[in-house]
């Protein structure tokens, strides 16, 4: 396929620009390097609410924490839009954290959840202050979670690993 390639701040000023940009192209895919503000976030799920497959990362701890550091980047009385908006076009959230294993390598480790249209529909109800209690229950309803992962791959994992990810869940 053809790749074309928009860098921050090379071709355009930000992320939301470049986003902007890509559209005008007609692409069958977006990845967007960071989404990490609220204009980024905004262009991204404009991009997606348009039937575009867009992909991006964003900085959070877990798959819980995704939804609501995206919703926390607006102002109190838009939350509930941009909330309604993502919950449209997410469908798989997924975080992964590399550890050191015995023999001094790299494992990377995933969470993940796969969001179906009765989630959407339950997350779009969701008051924003409760998004985060409600997408860790179903990770670890479903065994995906970091924990899972770690227990998995226990054996491999330097020592002090499981229970730093223990610890944290």
């Amino acid at each position: 396929g053809l790749v074309m390639q928009t860098e921050v701040p090379r071709h355009v000023a930000t992320f939301s620009e470049g986003v902007s940009n890509a559209l005008r192209r007609a692409p069958n895919v977006i990845l967007v390097g960071e989404a990490r503000d609220r204009a980024t976030i905004g262009a991204t799920v404009t991009a997606a609410l348009t039937g575009h497959a867009v992909y991006t990362t964003l900085h959070a701890h877990s798959v819980a924490a995704a939804l609501p550091r995206m919703v926390a980047e607006y102002p109190r009385d838009e939350m509930r839009g941009i909330q309604s908006r993502l919950v449209d076009v997410i469908r798989l959230m997924l975080t992964q954290r590399l550890v050191r294993t015995k023999d001094g390598g790299r494992l990377a480790l995933r969470e993940w959840l796969v969001v179906d249209q009765d989630m959407r529909r339950e997350l779009a109800r969701t008051d924003p202050d409760a998004l985060q209690p409600l997408v860790h229950r179903w990770v670890r309803e479903r065994n995906q979670s970091l924990l899972c992962a770690a227990e998995r791959h226990h054996d491999q994992l330097a020592p002090g690993v499981f229970e730093l990810i223990e610890a944290e869940w």
